[in-house]
């Protein structure tokens, strides 16, 4: 396990939200340095944007329905189908 780690560099984004969490390894229990920098490379206007924006999107989403907020609406878009 690597214990000193500082930063943490994302040059792409990821397919699904819970990726992200795993990449986020360096915040976990074990990192001897008490401060870290996480960066993200993005070209403005790129699909790289796109990616972050719908990832976040994702996110937003998943955490709606696992607190039972707006969960009423995502039963509403699927049932219209």
């Amino acid at each position: 396990m690597q214990k000193r780690l500082a930063a943490l560099h994302h040059l792409d984004a990821p397919w699904r939200p819970r990726h992200r969490a795993a990449r986020g390894r360096i915040l976990r229990q074990g990192n001897l340095n008490g401060e870290v920098k996480i960066f993200r490379y993005v070209n403005e206007g790129s699909f790289d944007a796109y990616m972050w924006q719908t990832l976040e999107t994702k996110a937003r989403f998943i955490q709606q329905v696992m607190n039972r907020q707006n969960v009423r609406s995502a039963r509403t878009s699927t049932a219209a189908r």
